[in-house]
């Protein structure tokens, strides 16, 4: 049963990282993009 226990908390901890790694590449993104905006002064408030 621990065993059991240990690999589902593997796998959840695996998925977590994965969709953590996938956000923080969006929000790089997303700043680049919102500092790119605010340089042409297309910031719109």
């Amino acid at each position: 049963l621990l065993r059991e226990n240990k690999r589902m908390l593997d796998k959840s901890i695996r998925e977590i990282e994965r969709e953590r790694q996938g956000l923080q590449t969006q929000e790089k993104k997303l700043i680049a993009e919102i500092k790119k905006s605010a340089k042409q002064g297309q910031m719109v408030m």
